[in-house]
């Protein structure tokens, strides 16, 4: 079936612009992700108050445009590092539970964790 057809065509050309390309997705991925490190290394080191968003980016490698690409506010970026936190310590946690154990072992070893 050729391409050209009225419709089809339009449709796949504007797939085609709309979908980002996956090394785009990759870098914004990766970008988040060194923005959220970059919030805890800042606050762990000039406490929430005194980190600016230039800082952040500045430690992230990114410009502040990416910043507000990924987060509204330094409070956005905060709050987003926060879950991630708590997301990844409920995984090692469920990690550590096993049910085929006895629960005060599975709460020893979640403790463990």
């Amino acid at each position: 079936m050729p391409l050209d057809c009225g419709t089809v065509k339009y449709q796949l050309e504007a797939r085609a612009i709309s979908m980002p390309a996956a090394d785009t997705v990759t870098a914004d991925t990766d970008h988040r992700r060194r923005l959220l490190d970059a919030m805890a290394h800042a606050v762990a080191r000039k406490g929430y108050a005194e980190t600016t968003i230039a800082d952040l980016a500045a430690e992230a490698r990114v410009s502040r445009r990416t910043f507000y690409e990924h987060f509204a506010t330094k409070a956005d970026c905060l709050i987003a590092l926060y879950e991630a936190a708590s997301e990844q310590a409920l995984g090692v946690l469920k990690a550590a539970i096993d049910p085929a154990r006895d629960w005060h072992e599975q709460v020893e070893q979640a403790l463990r964790a």
